[in-house]
């Protein structure tokens, strides 16, 4: 028979979506690396989890969007972005080993994940563990709750490479049984700022900000 290719055309400024309302999973896990277009979500509410475990993707943009989780462990992104956005009642976001060329910024976002029955360890609200950035790491004006009933920290940087700066001025951070930010054997080239109404709230009897072995 006779094999039939189709091409598809993806406009230069990637695949950009609008005001949308997604019931289901957005499920980009596995994306291959040559994909050369990159995803943009403005104003959008999306009812489960966008996923991009895996996968990899120029840039991944989301702006004024409404939604429970992002993950994206072990993907390669050259942009990160959520700009005031909301991730609530869900998994909160999670970067574990994370691989972004560019710069991770997640400004102005309110990040709060779901209780947790029975009081053991549970993922961190934000997760970068062992995550790598060729970038800046902003966390400017983000506000991240740790609830209750999950032992374990509100932001983990531990083990993770920043080549630019760690930035979270104006940022909040709550922990419930354990530190609002643990960074432990992290490595910042350029430097940390934590200034502008910064405020680290740690729970358990522990350190609210842990940088044990950090560079």
């Amino acid at each position: 028979g006779t094999a039939l290719r189709t091409r598809i055309r993806v406009d230069p400024h990637g695949v950009q979506i609008y005001g949308a309302w997604i019931a289901g999973d957005l499920d980009l896990d596995g994306l291959p690396s040559d994909a050369k277009f990159g995803l943009q979500l403005t104003a959008c509410r999306l009812d489960r989890p966008l996923t991009l475990r895996d996968g990899s993707l120029p840039w991944l943009r989301l702006r004024s969007c409404v939604l429970p989780t992002l993950a994206a462990d072990r993907a390669k992104i050259g942009e990160l972005a959520l700009e005031g956005c909301a991730a609530l009642d869900g998994d909160g976001v999670s970067l574990e080993r994370v691989n972004v060329t560019n710069d991770v910024r997640l400004t102005g976002t309110l990040i709060a994940g779901r209780r947790h029955a029975g009081g053991g360890p549970a993922a961190p609200t934000v997760q970068l563990r062992g995550a790598k950035v060729g970038g800046r790491l902003c966390l400017e004006r983000v506000t991240v709750v740790r609830p209750a009933g999950g032992a374990g920290p509100a932001v983990c940087l531990t083990a993770a490479e920043i080549d630019g700066s760690l930035t979270l001025r104006g940022a909040t951070l709550r922990g419930a049984a354990g530190p609002a930010l643990q960074a432990d054997l992290a490595i910042i080239k350029s430097g940390a700022v934590l200034s502008d109404g910064f405020a680290a709230c740690g729970g358990g009897g522990g350190p609210a900000v842990a940088l044990d072995g950090a560079t």
